[in-house]
């Protein structure tokens, strides 16, 4: 056998050994499943909890915007994008906060 056809053999074998034994990517349950309970909590503040209470939403936004930029987006300019997006809706969500908590 040449030299190629051994590193195709050898590529062909690593394709089906990775078929045969599928890894479990706790990684992928913990960002998709944070994701799925996050946006849960966002629908149930919006429809089960009384009118004009957007501290909960703006806690649960909070989470959502920390979630996605730091789990989904880490790298690039969308990714620095998000990290801006969430530090200033931090910074605003504090003022608010300590607005409602002074009032």
């Amino acid at each position: 056998m040449s030299r190629m056809h051994e590193q195709e053999f050898i590529t062909i074998m690593k394709i089906q050994r990775s078929d045969q034994n599928p890894k479990f990517n706790w990684n992928s349950i913990y960002k998709y499943g944070m994701l799925i309970l996050i946006v849960i909590l966002i629908f149930g503040n919006l429809f089960l909890v009384r009118p004009l209470s957007y501290l909960n939403i703006m806690v649960a936004v909070m989470l959502l915007l920390g979630h996605l930029s730091y789990s989904f987006f880490k790298t690039g300019k969308v990714g620095f994008d998000m990290k801006v997006i969430n530090v200033i809706w931090i910074i605003l969500s504090i003022a608010y906060l300590t607005h409602f908590a002074c009032h």
